[in-house]
């Protein structure tokens, strides 16, 4: 069916690592979504065709622009060992963690969270 072709060939806007991730599990989510629209009107099934297709536009879209603000991340600072770099990379992460949520960078967030966590553990057990 042209739908799946298309749909096939939008997926090619994708990144190559991407694509070989994904590509089939993509392919056969689409599959099954447009099966169960069989029954359902033509306007449905069009509005449901050009949902997904702009849905892959935009997915293509962000997941460049997340490649490219990962690329862009800032170095990673050594960690702390000492009460006072340990508040101020405490600092450090918590903005990080503020940036990569306004750029979309959720796995970024997630790190820089992650590090906050662990030096905030570390000040509660220096000052304990």
């Amino acid at each position: 069916m042209w739908p799946r072709w298309i749909y096939s060939l939008l997926l090619r806007l994708y990144p190559a690592e991407f694509q070989v991730q994904f590509r089939e599990e993509m392919l056969a989510v689409f599959g099954e979504a447009e099966s169960r629209r069989r029954g359902c009107s033509l306007g449905s099934r069009m509005l449901f065709y050009a949902g997904e297709m702009l849905g892959i536009v935009a997915g293509a879209a962000c997941e460049y622009a997340a490649r490219r603000a990962s690329k862009n991340a800032p170095e990673e600072l050594p960690f702390p060992t000492d009460l006072h770099s340990a508040e101020r990379y405490i600092a450090v992460m918590s903005q990080r963690v503020v940036q990569a949520i306004a750029n979309h960078d959720f796995a970024g967030a997630r790190r820089y969270d992650l590090q906050d966590r662990k030096a905030r553990a570390l000040v509660a057990l220096l000052r304990g």
